[in-house]
């Protein structure tokens, strides 16, 4: 008897005995595309041999497994648990044992077999990353058009923000995989990798052939959603720029009001994805099917800097729609005076235009398209120049500027425009170039173009024309700190949980009706009487804050949420983690893809943070994971300046162990050495003196450093004017920082505790102390384990710091170590006065 599903033909057999899960009480053959299709396990030999096989992959027994596989039910190796319908190649597969995967699949496994949620070997081992897995599944075929229960192929599992994840996507592209692949639903993989934002995977699709212009057919509209679009709404201005590069058409129209880009742009206030359409020639007098313009989209969802943009770019500011609204009656009808303030200024202008004329502040359409191309582009256009063999001193022969941008970037600027750009940086006509000056300065474009004060590389030097003070030696101007801030979303008007606020998982049982913290399951029958709690919410960064563990792996597991998503300070969860010293919840975040370099509006990362709280085993995780040792913060300090403040030998050594640079100065001209005789105590003064000793000097202008010299000699210049002048650390362009590869096997929570427990510091020799320990991982269990009540939370949580803590953290006041150390230098001063 044959049975027609969606995943292939099943047979029915075994009727003579009841399968639990299946419907009609009969075991049901699981669907493959090669060799016999296996039954789930069914009665009791049968389901006791795969849970022990299963068992013993998990124990990487290779001896049992071969017994087993010799002396058990025949094909035994393929049979599925009836639980979950997992075979021991998906469990090997899951854990990345790689040696057993080989052993499994040599016995007759085979790579194909479904589970309960329809996902296969394949699949498990693209969607956790297992690279090594991975290439012993593909010696025995590529079975790429399997789909799971929710319809995606395998190819949608290495859509994840991870460098394995990466890897994983281009072996199977080498090995002949459909890029154009699609879910069963018609979801194409391009549009799932421009949603996601995910740059390196949707790179390596687009060189594999994948179609750039490809769409969402599983929309119930007369055109399907473009890769554009889905790039636009996401605000990935990053995928969206290599889709153009690669031919995508920007004017592309989906829907039954016929929306593009743009206006997709427009309406949700992505004013980074409108400069990459106006870069790239996108067309903004396009119009749907009710003639409305992109601004008509802006001036509704009241975005002031897109208005401002569309129409700089050619967008019509006064153009009527099929009901007769321009975008001013709109603003004027919703009290939006700034937008309508803006609106008859962009109006003023294009008339002026449309006549002939050269209003104030006007651009050339190639100037402000230059403008958009090199802002989008760059930091490639940058780097290409600074490696090219012909520059020196940011300056390039003509010929050679316009063959690298022109013909090797295809930059938008026609045979017609290069005299006028010629006219304004080589006024001399010695046939070169400063490029340097082009890409800073944008002397061709006036400033009303320009997006904002940080939109140059290398930052501004400051305003043009006379000082404060009118006289030669006066002061300069205050200049502005530039650093994102925070702005909450609006509510939207229907019920619903807030922004940044997750389901808290609860337990099902009388807490209070027991005076021991952990009642026996058989004792406690509370579950059965009790009604089903209503959920509750708690936020994300509390439960970091306070350790609760099963709330976390519900919002990143189940809910989706990001393993990046920020909070109003502009804090990532592992940040939270680092600085609270929670090792189990870092250690699942960066398992989840958590980039472990990621900054804050202070450019602190979570090595800063962890390295301030002192926090060795979160140092120790951090630094396994590729954490960067020597990225500076916003005022130029180091990892190590922060571990040198809070006085921490252990994690001083660490730092200098894995090759810390200790000749970076922060904004006041420090380096690490200054801080650690500043700040740290003899025994870390003499480890950085040591360590420093061997680094090279850093590099400088050596006729700077001598007029320095000379200016001390001199005394320094007039009397009361010996204050310093803080400029800051200049910002040089450069290539991005790429995190080091991930390992295939971090190290677990309690092994980078027991690793700080044999790295004993100096500072533990004296006092005789062990370094602080860190709490393992509390996951969901079963009956008689650590189950904690809201009673005893709280109290739970501070004996757990103080077990981290031990002699270093006071609880009466619960200080950190920085605090601490600064309490100790000021009391020392304070003695000094006396």
């Amino acid at each position: 008897m044959e049975m027609s599903t969606g995943r292939g033909k099943v047979e029915e057999l075994n009727t003579s005995f009841p399968v639990s899960g299946r419907k009609g009480g009969t075991a049901l053959l699981a669907w493959s595309e090669e060799g016999p299709a296996m039954p789930l396990a069914s009665n009791e030999l049968e389901i006791l041999q795969v849970r022990k096989l299963i068992y013993c992959t998990r124990e990487q027994d290779k001896a049992q497994i071969l017994k087993l596989l010799e002396g058990g039910i025949p094909n035994l190796v393929n049979y599925q648990d009836p639980n979950n319908g997992t075979t021991a190649l998906h469990v090997a597969v899951t854990l990345n044992l790689d040696g057993i995967v080989a052993l499994l699949l040599e016995n007759g496994a085979i790579n194909s077999i479904q589970d309960k949620e329809g996902c296969t070997p394949f699949m498990r081992a693209c969607q956790y990353g297992h690279l090594q897995s991975l290439e012993q599944l593909a010696m025995k075929g590529l079975p790429m058009q399997v789909a799971d229960g929710t319809g995606l192929r395998t190819l949608f599992h290495c859509l994840h923000p991870t460098g394995r994840h990466v890897k994983c996507l281009s072996f199977l592209l080498e090995l002949g995989a459909e890029p154009n692949a699609k879910t069963v639903a018609g979801l194409p993989l391009v549009c799932a990798a421009a949603k996601e934002g995910l740059v390196p995977q949707l790179e390596k699709l687009l060189e594999k052939g994948a179609d750039p212009n490809a769409r969402d057919v599983a929309m119930r509209t007369i055109l399907g959603k473009p890769a554009v679009v889905f790039a636009t709404e996401a605000g990935h201005s990053d995928c969206l720029r290599l889709l153009a590069v690669s031919g995508a058409d920007l004017d592309a129209v989906f829907g039954d009001y016929n929306l593009s880009a743009l206006h997709r742009a427009a309406s949700l206030g992505m004013f980074e994805c409108i400069q990459v359409l106006s870069a790239y020639g996108a067309n903004f007098n396009i119009l749907s099917s009710y003639n409305d313009t992109a601004i008509h989209f802006a001036t509704v969802a009241y975005k002031l800097l897109c208005i401002r943009l569309l129409g700089q770019r050619g967008c019509p500011a006064n153009e009527v729609n099929e009901v007769g609204q321009t975008p001013q009656k709109i603003a004027k009808a919703e009290g939006m005076k700034d937008a309508l303030k803006e609106l008859k200024k962009l109006t003023g202008y294009q008339d002026k235009v449309g006549k002939g004329g050269k209003p104030k502040g006007f651009a050339e359409s190639w100037c402000i398209k230059l403008y958009d191309w090199l802002q989008v582009n760059k930091l490639v256009v940058w780097e290409s120049l600074q490696n090219c063999v012909d520059n020196k001193n940011g300056v390039l022969p003509v010929e050679t500027f316009k063959t690298l941008i022109v013909e090797g970037m295809e930059a938008p600027i026609g045979e017609e425009d290069w005299p006028k750009l010629l006219k304004i940086y080589d006024k001399k006509n010695e046939g070169v170039l400063n490029w340097e000056d082009l890409l800073l300065n944008h002397k061709y474009i006036h400033a009303q173009f320009k997006l904002g004060p940080n939109d140059d590389i290398k930052g501004k030097k400051g305003k043009k024309g006379k000082k404060k003070g009118g006289k030669k030696g006066g002061k300069k101007g205050k200049g502005k700190i530039l650093f994102p801030i925070y702005f909450e979303a609006e509510r939207p008007p229907v019920a619903g949980v807030a922004d940044g606020l997750i389901e808290r998982e609860e337990y099902l049982t009388d807490y209070q009706r027991f005076s021991v913290p952990l009642p026996n399951g058989l004792i406690d029958d509370s579950p059965w009487y009790l009604m089903p709690q209503e959920p509750s919410y708690i936020n994300l960064y509390e439960a970091i804050r306070h350790g609760d563990f099963d709330s976390i792996e519900l919002a990143l597991s189940e809910t989706g949420m990001s393993p990046d998503a920020r909070d109003k300070y502009n804090k990532t969860p592992l940040m939270i983690a680092a600085a609270h010293g929670r090792c189990d919840v870092a250690e699942y975040l960066i398992t989840k893809g958590a980039d472990v370099n990621a900054i804050d509006n202070f450019m602190w990362t979570p090595l800063h943070h962890a390295c301030h709280a002192g926090e060795e085993a979160v140092v120790r995780l951090l630094l396994t994971s590729g954490a960067n040792t020597d990225k500076q913060s916003f005022n130029g300090g180091t990892p190590i300046m922060r571990a040198i403040e809070s006085s921490q030998r252990s994690i001083v050594k660490l730092l200098l162990e894995k090759g810390a640079k200790l000749n970076l100065e922060n904004s006041h001209g420090d380096t690490a050495l200054d801080i650690a005789r500043s700040w740290g105590d003899d025994i870390i003064y003499a480890m950085v003196y040591a360590v420093a000793a061997k680094q090279p000097p850093p590099e400088g202008d050596g006729k700077k450093d001598k007029k320095k010299d000379d200016k001390k000699k001199k005394g320094g210049g007039k009397k009361g004017k010996g204050k310093k002048e803080d400029k800051g650390p200049a910002v040089i362009p450069g290539p991005p920082i790429v995190p080091l590869p991930l390992p295939s096997r971090l190290p677990t929570a309690q092994q980078c505790v027991e690793e700080s427990k044999k790295q004993i510091s100096l500072a533990s020799l004296q006092a005789d102390t062990i370094v602080k320990p860190v709490t393992s991982p509390r996951l969901r269990q079963a009956w008689g384990t650590d189950q904690l009540s809201p009673r005893r939370f709280h109290a739970q949580m501070d004996k757990d710091r103080e077990q981290r803590g031990i002699d270093v953290i006071d609880f009466d006041e619960i200080r950190t170590p920085f605090q601490i150390q600064v309490a100790a230098r000021a009391k020392a001063l304070e003695m000094a006065d006396f």
